[in-house]
């Protein structure tokens, strides 16, 4: 919408006193705020799509993992850019809560029950393939 469609839609035409125009003034900065903060609700429902059907992804890529290296590899890439997915959903959400106390609301629970995010998926294997530190016990076993 235009400065120039809210001026008139704000204006009401003769007539319209002062106090009716606050009033269309305040509905309409609600109008915004309420669209601003669908708009992230709905950019994180779609990254929460990607996010649900990267793990489909990466269960199916684990089970072939077993059994090539290739796979596992792949696997350890896969999931760097789904955890990498994640961190940027945290982010948008994080932006939403501030939108939110900007806004006034204090309550942040409401926003973690309709956009959950998962937890960072951690590669299996040995440290040497997927880079994720080895247990000192686990390379104290391994030793000649």
């Amino acid at each position: 919408m235009t400065h120039d469609e809210v001026d008139e839609r704000l204006a009401g035409g003769p007539g319209v006193g002062r106090g009716e125009r606050l009033v269309r003034l305040d509905r309409e900065i609600i109008r915004c705020q309420a669209e601003a903060l669908g708009r992230v609700g709905e950019e994180l429902d779609r990254l929460l799509d990607r996010l649900r059907a990267a793990d489909r992804w990466l269960d199916r890529l684990g089970e072939k993992a077993a059994a090539s290296p290739d796979a596992a590899r792949d696997l350890g890439r896969t999931i760097d850019a789904r955890n990498r997915l994640r961190d940027e959903i945290l982010g948008v959400r994080h932006h939403l809560i501030i939108q939110r106390e900007a806004l006034g609301f204090v309550r942040h629970g409401p926003v973690e029950q309709c956009y959950p995010v998962p937890a960072r998926r951690i590669p299996s294997g040995p440290a040497r393939e997927t880079g994720r530190p080895e247990a000192p016990e686990a390379a104290e076993r391994r030793a000649p």
